[in-house]
């Protein structure tokens, strides 16, 4: 998973950069740009998925209380149900 993670992250800066680049340029072709943004957003939610995948796997190496333990340091107690969901502050 790691890996994967740092393949996406590499993507997602390459892709930002040529963003980036692009918006630079005088008459920025909407269909590049609209790619450009696809193609981001597409890698984003990989890494997501990625690192939710990592989560689920933890837990099911984990005991109750270490689940517990583990939500309350990645900031799941703190909030209320409809943020439990990754949300957090830090990594």
């Amino acid at each position: 998973m790691h890996e994967e993670a740092v393949r996406l992250g590499r993507a997602i800066l390459c892709k930002e950069e040529e963003l980036d680049n692009t918006l630079k340029k005088d008459g920025v072709d909407s269909n590049k740009l609209k790619t450009l943004v696809m193609e981001i957003a597409r890698f984003r939610g990989g890494l997501r998925l990625v690192h939710l995948l990592a989560h689920l796997q933890m837990k099911r190496v984990l005991t109750r209380g270490q689940i517990e333990k583990y939500d309350e340091l990645q900031g799941y107690k703190v909030r209320g149900p409809i943020d439990k969901y990754h949300h957090h502050e830090s990594h």
